[in-house]
């Protein structure tokens, strides 16, 4: 699935996102055959026999495990006489037995059962090639190809298929044939078997590895840290996390220790806090009924006085996150079957929260009530079902965007398929418009509308309201290009890149160093003089929050040349704190909420400056205008803080001289016109938010 979303301290996004925790979630849930019911495939008996070694070539009548870290695969053919037709069939597994991958083809015609057979050691090694497998025990149950195999020769009848067999071993770094008796090869031969019935080719690869693509595509949502679980054929919950990008976390190894055909992922934007692995999610807990893991992308306005009322009943809590509290109240539940505890927890929350779950034979997608933040959902062509916070996510794994998950809605995934529940109250939907306005890639599909669409539109308003004579637009890349090049087409005016961003640093609010925040804009942004000298610039950003940022752009412009620096602003003014999964400074750092538009306009040094009007941006939006949050521009919260909540998110922070209280894992004052009667005690919450339970 994913999680996005999103995905998955502070909060995540689904393949999840948050603030000292951009988490981006993803879960995914394959759809394989079921090998305990074609043969003793997994627990009947690889576990009961000892080893061969790898170079052996002595004849197995059971499944065996390799050793060391040698992939063995098992391949297979069925062929029929009347019509010619071939299923071919492999499974690869690791020294341990999982599956790693597995494969089923029709060909529709064959001449024999000899070059069905070689057709499938071919197809077998073309895949293992593909995965980056390095050493390699091929396994079939056709002496007479495993004995030529074995000593380089070359069978006549089926000589130009082994040519290109013997091309394919030499680039394995150890690559060895053995011969296994038919019992030992019984996965193979019924994967064979079923391909039959099959047309065309179904590769059947772990979850994990489709999670861990997904995180790449979702890497712009985080990537302080990442990590994917995992639920083994046996049941049992496998997670590995890592402080790091998602390439830098994960390896060919590292996937390895993830089999299994359900899987949810998250990367992560940390805070300046301390003990950043393990707050990398999704965590994993045990309760009586077992162990579940979850990802999490949003924010809990009642979190503290939820987590009072659970200690004040005995419940020890050893972190700060509020997804702990989500795991407390699924433990405390009586509610079963286990989607009805998730249903009864979702019950208690105020605020944001797109989430998966994970158990050892179910996933289980939730979004809010008000579907503050994004959570899609998507299908691969072998009916495997994928969740995230983005559609870019499914792009990259071929999986079809089907729809959104509705707010308030609960999906389980189990292998009876996919069961929809809206067993929560419906609100009118308030999705977060800063997904359309900076955080989505703009490929994506978010709140069922294109985000390069729509920021398209938000520069085309811009210059049609706020025209000024100039010579050329450019963007401050990445969020602000698609804005540009909608104002210069409207306007008339050719669009340049006239700053060039480093990609090798990471977008302004993800770096959580204060000390690299401080140089950040010279970092990451260099301006290209050919383009700006003596020119009236227009450069289009997506917001601004503290001001920085926006004044070193101006400066850096000026220092390159630029005759006159015109900033345009693709969002409203920000006003306000978001206490929804984005993590803003408080109301008295925000340099709209204490400056007008011209005195903004002199402390950032620009020869003018115009924001998108936010009555603009909802007559853009149309009949779908009040299905949006617009707090941070407006201060109306569509769920009012009570008391002091915890100031987590995804982080949109521009500034890079604050303070580290700003940037931290810190606590806001609820809305004014609330009650704080609560007497909550901020007790010492230095930590990040995200922790393992």
């Amino acid at each position: 699935m994913s999680a996005s979303p999103d995905i998955f301290g502070h909060r995540n996004h689904l393949c999840l996102v948050q603030r000292g925790i951009f988490h981006t979630s993803l879960s995914f849930k394959t759809k394989v055959p079921d090998y305990n019911k074609i043969g003793n495939l997994y627990k009947g008996f690889y576990f009961k026999h000892k080893a061969i070694p790898a170079t052996s070539h002595e004849a197995s009548v059971k499944w065996v495990k390799p050793q060391g870290d040698c992939i063995k695969i098992n391949c297979d053919a069925s062929w029929l006489k009347e019509s010619g037709k071939a299923g071919l069939g492999f499974v690869a597994r690791n020294d341990c037995g999982d599956v790693l991958l597995s494969g089923a083809r029709a060909e529709c015609y064959t001449c024999s059962p000899l070059e069905a057979e070689t057709k499938a050691i071919l197809w077998t090694t073309n895949h293992a090639n593909n995965k980056g497998y390095s050493k390699v025990i091929f396994e079939s149950d056709s002496m007479c190809l495993v004995n030529a195999l074995q000593k380089g020769t070359t069978l006549l009848q089926v000589a130009s298929i082994f040519e290109q067999i013997t091309c394919n071993s030499l680039a394995f770094r150890l690559c060895t044939w053995s011969f296994v008796k038919r019992d030992g090869n019984k996965v193979a031969h019924s994967i064979a078997n079923w391909a039959l019935g099959c047309n065309g080719e179904i590769i059947l690869e772990e979850a994990s590895r489709l999670c861990y693509l997904a995180l790449h595509a979702l890497q712009h949502r985080g990537q302080e840290g990442a990590g994917i679980v995992t639920a083994t054929p046996d049941g049992i919950l496998k997670s590995v996390t890592g402080v790091g990008l998602v390439s830098e976390v994960f390896n060919q190894s590292k996937l390895d220790q993830l089999p299994g055909d359900n899987a949810i992922g998250h990367v992560r934007y940390s805070t300046a806090g301390q003990s950043m692995l393990k707050n990398v999610q999704p965590f994993v807990a045990g309760y009586r009924f077992g162990r579940v893991g979850v990802a999490h992308n949003g924010n809990l306005v009642n979190y503290q006085t939820l987590r009072d009322e659970l200690e004040e009943n005995g419940s020890i809590f050893g972190t700060s996150s509020d997804t702990e509290v989500v795991l407390h109240l699924i433990a405390i539940s009586k509610q079963r079957p286990f989607f009805l505890r998730i249903v009864e927890a979702c019950e208690k929350l105020k605020g944001a929260y797109s989430m998966v779950f994970i158990t050892e034979d179910k996933l289980v997608a939730v979004r809010d009530p008000y579907g503050f933040r994004p959570l899609v959902m998507g299908r691969r062509s072998n009916g495997a079902v994928v969740f995230a916070s983005e559609t870019c996510a499914l792009d990259l794994i071929e999986a079809k965007y089907e729809r959104e998950v509705n707010p308030g809605e609960v999906l389980i995934v189990d292998k009876d398929g996919i069961q929809s529940l809206c067993l929560m109250p419906h609100f009118e939907p308030k999705s977060c418009i800063f997904e359309h306005i900076y955080f989505a890639l703009p490929n994506s599909v978010v709140f069922g509308k294109s985000v390069y669409e729509s920021r398209r539109r938000f520069g085309e308003i811009l210059a049609t309201e706020s025209p000024v004579d100039c010579d050329v637009v450019i963007a401050v890349p990445d969020s602000g290009v698609v804005a540009a090049i909608g104002y210069a087409n409207k306007a008339g005016v050719p669009f340049q890149q006239g700053l060039i961003r480093s990609h090798y640093v990471g977008r302004t609010f993800i770096e959580p160093s204060q000390r690299i925040r401080d140089f950040g804009v010279k970092l990451k942004l260099s301006p290209v003089r050919a383009v700006l000298e003596g020119k009236r610039v227009v450069v289009v950003d997506d917001s601004i929050v503290r001001g920085t940022t926006s004044s070193k752009i101006v400066r850096l412009l000026k220092e390159a040349g630029a005759k006159e620096v015109h900033m345009r602003i693709a969002s409203p003014p920000i006003i306000a704190s978001c206490y929804y999964g984005v993590d803003t400074p408080s109301p008295n750092e925000l340099i709209s909420n204490r400056m007008s538009v011209e005195e903004i306009r002199e402390f950032i040094g620009c020869d003018s400056l115009a924001f998108l009007e936010i009555d603009s941006l909802k007559r853009m939006l149309a009949e779908d205008s009040p299905n949006f949050c617009y707090a941070c521009f407006s201060g109306k919260y569509p769920v009012l803080p009570s008391g002091i909540v915890k100031k987590v998110g995804d982080s949109v922070d521009d500034g890079l001289n604050a303070s580290i209280d700003a940037i931290d894992g810190g606590w806001l004052q609820g809305s004014e016109d609330q009650n704080v009667d609560d007497g909550l005690d901020l007790k010492a919450e230095e930590q990040d938010d995200k922790v393992t339970v």
